[in-house]
């Protein structure tokens, strides 16, 4: 749930951002994006995370039912897929601060997640997904997740 909180509200503040033209910031909130899911991302969230701390006597059932939802081959596919999405999306961002080296590995990435689909393809989808937050849909929804002042 922590990570689903995450990334849903740096999805909404990378889209204001670039909305608003702030590409630096916006940069910074797609990584985090990427971060949370890829496997060279944030610890706290990898599958083979060690060391957590919790001492209450239904941690270890917790574990179990989370070991349980992430072991299937959808799961999986369905990861691989969001990574790549949002690995497309930190791309444009890179690129939008002339960061083109980095775009360009991200693109990649992004590329070799999705069974090396064309990366026109990939580009295609991910502009797509883009122009989403654009509308009138997307813009309510952030503002629920944000609060109309951030």
């Amino acid at each position: 749930m922590i990570l689903s909180g995450l990334k849903t509200e740096q999805e909404f503040l990378a889209a204001k951002a670039a909305r608003e033209n702030r590409n630096f910031e916006a940069a910074t909130h797609r990584w985090v994006v990427v971060n949370a899911e890829a496997n060279d991302g944030f610890r706290i969230f990898r599958d083979d995370q060690t060391y957590y701390n919790d001492e209450s006597i239904f941690f270890p059932l917790a574990l179990l039912v989370f070991k349980n939802m992430n072991s299937t081959e959808t799961v999986i596919k369905g990861r691989k897929i969001s990574e790549s999405i949002d690995r497309g999306k930190l791309a444009v961002a890179l690129e939008e601060i002339g960061q083109y080296e980095l775009a360009q590995k991200e693109w990649e990435k992004a590329q070799s997640l999705r069974k090396n689909q064309a990366i026109e393809d990939i580009k295609r989808s991910t502009y797509l997904l883009l122009e989403q937050e654009q509308t009138d849909l997307y813009l309510s929804a952030e503002n629920v997740v944000l609060g109309k002042d951030k």
